[in-house]
């Protein structure tokens, strides 16, 4: 009988972990399923679906050097659009997008992230750092 009882456990204990495991996968890819939609919804128009832009209308989001600004003030180009930032680098200015949250904000580039940047990632304390750096200049 101990066989079985021991059988028994080490079984349970599987499934604990399998289930644990799942489950913190599923909450890791349910940010980015968020950020996807906030994307398509608001973004893809322009960027497109694939994030490769259109020509010189709208850039390519698919690699961080084609920017000429760092990944901390892309939060701000959503916020208040490229017109209020530097003038915008494409032929078209992005609209501010003041509506999405800051935590939408987080998902989207963290959707954007894990697809093309590979960069750590952004936590919602740096966003809202990095917006209100932007948001005070424009006061």
């Amino acid at each position: 009988m101990a066989g079985v009882c021991s059988m028994s456990k080490c079984v349970c204990s599987v499934f604990v972990i399998c289930f644990l495991l799942h489950g913190g996968c599923e909450l890791s890819t349910n940010v980015y399923k968020e950020g996807k939609g906030i994307y398509v919804q608001w973004c893809s128009s322009c960027h497109g679906i694939d994030q490769q832009g259109l020509g010189s209308l709208y850039p390519p989001l698919t690699d961080l050097s084609a920017f000429s600004t760092s990944i901390g003030e892309i939060p701000c180009l959503i916020r208040l659009g490229s017109g209020a930032i530097n003038g915008g680098d494409s032929l078209m200015q992005m609209p501010a997008l003041t509506h999405l949250t800051d935590v939408e904000i987080s998902n989207v580039l963290n959707y954007l992230n894990s697809l093309h940047w590979k960069l750590p990632e952004v936590q919602l304390n740096q966003i809202r750092h990095w917006l209100t750096q932007c948001e005070g200049t424009q006061k």
